[in-house]
């Protein structure tokens, strides 16, 4: 996976994360996972700037899937984290900010 490189370690190490733990969590389901906005033109700004990025699904999740996810979120350290079901599909939003 290519990052762009003006993003922070731990901002970077979460979508590793993503990128590692998403296909085990949606085996066979998972399109793939895609990063948008300010991130991935080099405008993203550590102190104001969110992460925008959808995980495409080749189905709608499954109740397993969908509550794997959901605590998969609640378990990362980030300033937000919500997963809403919606019509059998989820979306999921995290807000990173920095502390300092």
């Amino acid at each position: 996976m290519n990052l762009p490189k003006n993003i922070q370690n731990d901002l970077s190490e979460l979508l590793r994360a993503m990128a590692t733990d998403f296909p085990a969590i949606l085996p066979g389901n998972l399109v793939g996972i895609y990063l948008w906005g300010s991130l991935t033109y080099e405008a993203f700004d550590e102190t104001c700037s969110d992460v925008d990025c959808i995980g495409v699904t080749r189905r709608d999740l499954d109740d397993r899937e969908f509550s794997e996810l959901d605590e998969w979120f609640r378990g990362r350290d980030v300033a937000a984290s919500t997963t809403t079901r919606e019509n059998s599909s989820a979306t999921a939003r995290m807000e990173t900010r920095s502390s300092g």
